[in-house]
């Protein structure tokens, strides 16, 4: 718990709020499914089968470019989603009603903090060194867990107060939050996972290169190598 606790001085607890975010944004949308305008099972249908093109494309996207800038353009988009769903006009000059953008703009938002999920399940898992990976993702999970509760909370803080679009602006809001410190993270496509909290903490933010030699060489290659309890040499004789 010590190793944990110096290490997460700083890059863990920018860890910990994206996961946050990310529960807190995704069930706090979901809730709020009931209440867009349209067929409210077509539109929760609509909501729930949009997630699966959501994990599938996330799948390529964090592959192709990486983890830390996708999951900043989910969180972006999140969070325009939520905060549009509420202040889209409902009514153009001609009085005809256009409430179904918020609707739109709402599941457009479920869909980027759906996607979120995928990134920071990876992201969580790579960022930190072995000797605490277990505990560290385990303490994601927690935050995460703390999302999902606080997230109907905001919901009904709305209702009770009577400033039903105050809901949606605070989950924006959060969701605004998680992307600027995702980009204070380092990017860790392609990286050997570190072994130590020395390694991990070597991670450059800028461009995520782990500062030695066996790393370079396997950055160089295109190669990630995954510690098997071997030596870099018999690592890397095992990748290629």
């Amino acid at each position: 718990m010590k190793n944990l606790i110096c290490y997460t001085e700083i890059s863990a607890l920018l860890a910990f709020m994206p996961r946050f975010a990310t529960s807190c944004v995704y069930y706090g949308l979901s809730l709020a499914t009931s209440g867009w305008k349209g067929d409210k099972y077509l539109v929760f249908f609509t909501g729930g089968i949009g997630e699966l093109p959501a994990y599938l494309l996330a799948i390529y996207i964090l592959s192709r470019f990486g983890r830390k800038y996708p999951l900043f353009v989910y969180y972006l988009i999140a969070g325009a989603g939520c905060i549009l769903s509420v202040l889209l006009p409902e009514t153009d000059k001609s009085g005809k009603d256009i409430s179904i953008g918020r609707t739109v703009a709402g599941l457009i938002g479920r869909f980027a903090a759906a996607s979120t999920f995928s990134g920071t399940f990876l992201y969580g898992a790579e960022l930190f060194p072995t000797v605490v990976r277990a505990m560290a993702w385990g303490t994601c999970a927690f935050f995460g867990r703390v999302g999902g509760i606080v997230a109907p909370q905001i919901n009904y803080a709305g209702k009770a107060s009577g400033y039903t679009k105050m809901p949606s602006i605070v989950l924006g809001s959060v969701s605004f939050l998680a992307a600027v410190l995702v980009l204070l993270l380092p990017e860790t496509r392609s990286l050997r996972l570190p072994d130590t909290i020395e390694e991990a903490e070597q991670i450059d933010i800028s461009g995520g290169a782990i500062n030695n030699t066996a790393a370079a060489t396997e950055n160089e290659m295109g190669i990630g190598i995954y510690n098997l309890g071997l030596s870099p040499e018999e690592n890397l004789s095992i990748k290629l």
